[in-house]
């Protein structure tokens, strides 16, 4: 009898007491209680639990942590996605009055160029997709190209080479527009007399959609080549120079890993960014079909 009195605390000890304590604290993790603890005790198997359990606990915590930031930054997201909506439909309006009184007033070129700025807002703005074939981005580069040689007093020219059979593939819109601004924007600000070329070229390379941007300006060092397929460091409202990251960071969240902007540059001579698109992926769907936006084009 005293042989099985001791045996009997012994077993509750080891085995049902830590038993009991694991289901409790089950229980208590059932009530959404993430402060629950154990104390490893008993038998090893059971000591291995009851730690297993408390690291499942923390795991929890930490997901349940995380979901609550990312579903924050989503509503922040959709709260500024909501104001925004706003500024397009003024900024459009606006721009159609400019036209409309610079055509009353018979200024022709102020005439254009609101049409032209007007055609860029409207199709950034309005259409309800993320992507365009690559004719709709070329004719969005060609009128913003014909601002900027307004701005900068016709001392460029961009010319365009697009491959047979290139133009009904898909890619994220304004995807050549920064490209080509960085170009005009930084790749000729110390060029004279000389007149600044871009060349755009579009073809089909080994299964992927090339994309090519080709200029005579300044050029890039290794040190600027790196940042830009690094990243720079940025304050929280640090927006200056992001176009070729931006660029590079969509390519890559809509296509992965095998996508990509890839640079070379020879400073004083040349810089040529490409980017590189799976074809399989650029492929238009007839279910991903739309009827055109009356305002872009």
């Amino acid at each position: 009898m005293t042989l099985f009195y001791f045996y009997s605390r012994y077993f509750l000890n080891a085995i049902i007491a830590p038993v009991q304590e694991v289901c409790h604290g089950m229980e208590r993790l059932d009530q959404n209680d993430l402060e629950v603890r154990l104390e490893p005790k008993g038998q090893r198997e059971l000591q291995d639990l009851m730690t297993s359990f408390n690291q499942m606990v923390l795991s929890i915590k930490h997901m349940l942590r995380l979901t609550e930031e990312t579903l924050e930054k989503k509503h922040e997201a959709e709260i500024k996605a909501l104001q925004s909506q706003i500024n397009p439909h003024f900024i459009v309006n606006t721009l159609n009055s400019i036209r409309f009184m610079a055509q009353v007033a018979k200024f022709d070129g102020i005439r254009k160029m609101a049409e032209a700025l007007v055609s860029i807002v409207s199709c950034s703005f309005r259409s309800n997709v993320s992507f365009y074939t690559v004719g709709e981005e070329l004719e969005m580069l060609k009128t913003y190209v014909y601002l900027m040689r307004i701005r900068y007093s016709n001392s460029f020219e961009v010319s365009y080479h697009v491959q047979p059979g290139c133009l009904d593939y898909l890619l994220p819109r304004l995807t050549l527009q920064p490209v080509v601004e960085n170009s005009i924007t930084h790749g000729f600000e110390e060029m004279e007399e000389e007149l600044g070329r871009v060349e755009v070229t579009v073809y089909q390379e080994e299964g992927f959609l090339c994309l090519s941007v080709w200029d005579n300006g300044r050029g890039m060092s290794r040190e600027e080549i790196e940042l830009v397929r690094r990243g720079r460091p940025r304050a929280k409202n640090d927006n200056t120079s992001i176009g070729l990251e931006n660029v590079q960071a969509r390519i890559r969240l809509n296509f992965g890993a095998a996508a990509g902007l890839t640079l070379e540059s020879e400073p004083g001579q040349y810089t040529r960014a490409t980017i590189r698109l799976p074809l399989a992926a650029c492929t238009k769907k007839e279910e991903e079909r739309r009827d055109s936006d009356p305002d872009c084009g």
